[in-house]
């Protein structure tokens, strides 16, 4: 392939491509507006139910504990689809995105399991080390190559992981 290249195609060893200004804001409006899209259908959902439906009025502490976990996932992915995803290559960011489970995992430690004898105790070891290997990777992906990750706010990546698993 590199014979039907000419040469000053074929000697380019590590490209890089870098994108001006407008093209950044129209990637920010196009991230904004992936983002908002399910949250606004979400919404049209429920007033859809609200309004159509009956339904039983949940309690206050319901509320206040969905509302809870909804605003702290939404915080997490804007801080991670504005703040530390745009400072990292595409591959780096869809490698740091397996770090999101962190707390559906720590739930499942904490699980009743439904095996009994030696697969309850291989489950509860296997789900141990997945979440470890989910917390390493929040604690040394930030620090790691850091010549190589262009993230304004280093803090950006692990709060933003842990925030989103929510």
């Amino acid at each position: 392939c590199a014979n039907s290249l000419s040469l000053q195609y074929a000697t380019v060893e590590n490209p890089t491509v870098s994108n001006s200004e407008l093209e950044k804001v129209g990637w920010l409006w196009c991230i904004f507006f992936a983002f908002a899209a399910p949250e606004v259908g979400t919404f049209v959902h429920s007033f859809r139910n609200v309004i159509m439906k009956t339904y039983a009025t949940p309690s206050v502490i319901e509320f206040a504990i969905v509302f809870m976990f909804e605003t702290l996932h939404v915080i997490g992915t804007g801080i991670l689809f504005f703040l530390a995803f745009p400072g990292m290559d595409s591959v780096r960011a869809l490698m740091a995105t397996n770090a999101v489970a962190i707390f559906p995992g720590l739930l499942k430690i904490f699980m009743k399991h439904d095996f009994e004898g030696i697969y309850k105790w291989m489950g509860l070891a296997m789900t141990v080390i997945s979440v470890i290997f989910q917390v390493s990777a929040l604690a040394v992906w930030p620090l790691v190559n850091r010549s190589q990750n262009d993230i304004d706010h280093i803090w950006a990546l692990p709060i933003g992981m842990f925030l989103t698993s929510f």
